[in-house]
Order: structure tokens, then C-alpha cells, then sequence
């Protein structure tokens, strides 16, 4: 089932959020003058429109999206500049989308987002990377007013170089899990930001593993799902946290050549559906996994 949309000149998606009543956020990024520029589009009782934004200089996107009331919505991603990424957050209000001044640290070279979670008015979470040799975690925190970064913990010996976080989920004010390269994984406690160890395969310099996105059903049921990559080639990373300790849990990999997983969502129901794609080194082919609780 396909739904009708806006025709937008170059367009694509990068996120969705949804909320009861039929009603849809997607974001990402399209031309508008030859210019990537932000995208939305508002789906409500099956009908789509696409929403303005506020006019930015420079080449900008959406990666993220998290809709908490028809009134309260926020989007996060990237704003290029001529040194490196800065990150974009703009907030809808139910009326108009805003650009909100993002936080960020001045020295290094991008500071971009990839993940956003509200929990409130007053408690919204972003993270992304803060880039300067290789890219590190960054964590910025809306208290209502202002955003501003928020420490992370030194990681431990043994993460890759690249553990910017890719995605955030919070189910209340002290349990925010956060994912990231390397399969680097962070848990907010309503105090401080701790690095979680994680059972996950191993790896070597020359290959790549990273935690895409993650989804908390209870404090005793959260998933991540990701990749492995070595080369050209490269296999689906699933992990499951029962409340004591995060394990790897085998995924499917149809593909012969590539699969990868880089969205998942829990059902009301428990059950766990995550999605990306596999490739048999052709064309590539949507890969849909999903737990059988």
C-alpha cells in the first residue's frame, strides 16, 4: 500500500514518526534551487502535505524526527559549513517550524545530529558526532529554554575510532539508552551519561561494526540492530538488553554479498519488528526482520 504525496523535485526520506490518530511526520531533504534543503511532510487521516521551513543558506537536512503532540515536534540533522557539519534543530509549535540554536563544541570540526527523543517540553534529547580526527559521541539536552551539550563518559579500551551516535530512545527521565559506532552503547540514569559493555562480535581496524538504532519496550526489553562490514561485504548486528547485560542475538542475512539493519520499533504487543536491506551484489532489497514475541 502506497499513500499519496506531495510531489517534491529530488526528494528522500530519513525518518518517520508517528502518533495515535493517524497522525505522520516524515523528514529528510530535498532541491529547492539546487540547494538540499530540509524536508517535511505532515500525513493526517491519510492525508499528506508538505510543510515549510524556515530558508537556510547553507546545504541542510533533516535525519531525525519525534513527535510528542500535534504542538510539540522536533527535527534534528545537519546544516553544512564551510569547515564541517553544524547541527540544524528546528521545532514545530502547530502553527510553523522554527530554527531552535543548537549547542555546540568549538573545537572541533562538525558538531552534526542523528537522533532525536521528548520526553516533555522541558526534557528532549539529541545526539549525533563531534568530529575532528574521527568522530565521538555528542549529547545535547532541551531543558524547555536552551539546548546544551551534556558530558558523555571516556569510553572504554577496545571501541573503534568512529562512535559518533546514530539514534536515542528515552522511556522515561533515568532510563535514555543511546547507540552509536563501534557498537558503542550509553545509558542515561537521570543523573549521568555510562558506557554499557555489550556482547557483540568482534572486530578488527580494517572492518567496520555500528549500532544503527535502538527501541526500549521495558527496563528489561530493549533491542539495537545494526551491521558488520568487511570490505564491500557486510551482516546484520542485532542485540538484546534483558536488564543485566546486552548480547548479540543472530539476525537474518539473506544476502549474499550485503545486509544491514538501520531502523526498529516495537509493536504494543512486545514484538519487535527492524528493518534496512541485503544484497546478493546487485540491487539492493528491503530486509524486514522481526522477533516472534
Amino acid at each position: 500500500m502506497y499513500a499519496s504525496l506531495p510531489s517534491v523535485s529530488g526528494g528522500r526520506f530519513t525518518a518517520v514518526a508517528a502518533r495515535p490518530g493517524h497522525d505522520v511526520w516524515a523528514v529528510g531533504s530535498r532541491l529547492v534551487n539546487g540547494v538540499e534543503a530540509p524536508l517535511v511532510v505532515h500525513g493526517q487521516g491519510g492525508r499528506f502535505q508538505l510543510l515549510p521551513t524556515p530558508a537556510i543558506a547553507q546545504p541542510s537536512s533533516f535525519t531525525a524526527v519525534t513527535a510528542r503532540s500535534a504542538t510539540d515536534v522536533w527535527a534534528v540533522g545537519v546544516r553544512q559549513g564551510d569547515y564541517g557539519p553544524h547541527p540544524l534543530i528546528e521545532h514545530w509549535n502547530g502553527t510553523a517550524w522554527t530554527v531552535v540554536p543548537a549547542a555546540e563544541d568549538p573545537d572541533v570540526d562538525g558538531n552534526p545530529l542523528y537522533g532525536v527523543a521528548a520526553l516533555s517540553a522541558t526534557n528532549v534529547w539529541a545526539v549525533g558526532g563531534r568530529a575532528k580526527d574521527f568522530a565521538h559521541p555528542l549529547v545535547e539536552h532541551w531543558d524547555g529554554h536552551t539546548w546544551r551539550l551534556v558530558a558523555v563518559p571516556d569510553l572504554p579500551s577496545g571501541v573503534a575510532d568512529d562512535t559518533a551516535l546514530h539514534a536515542v530512545t528515552a522511556r522515561s527521565a533515568s532510563d535514555i539508552w543511546a547507540v552509536g559506532g563501534g557498537g558503542l552503547i550509553l545509558h542515561w540514569d537521570g543523573h549521568a551519561w555510562k558506557a554499557v559493555p555489550a556482547h557483540l562480535p568482534a572486530f578488527d581496524p580494517g572492518s567496520g561494526l555500528a549500532l544503527a538504532a535502538v527501541v526500549a519496550h521495558g527496563p528489561r526489553d530493549a533491542w539495537a540492530v545494526g551491521y558488520t562490514a568487511q570490505g564491500t561485504a557486510s551482516r546484520t548486528l542485532t542485540a538484546h538488553w534483558d536488564g543485566i547485560r546486552w548480547t548479540a542475538v543472530p539476525g537474518p542475512n539473506p544476502g549474499s554479498s550485503s545486509n544491514a539493519l538501520v531502523g526498529v520499533s516495537t509493536t504494543s504487543t512486545g514484538r519487535t519488528i527492524a528493518v534496512g536491506w541485503r544484497s546478493d551484489g546487485g540491487t539492493l532489497a528491503p530486509l524486514i526482520a522481526r522477533t516472534g514475541g
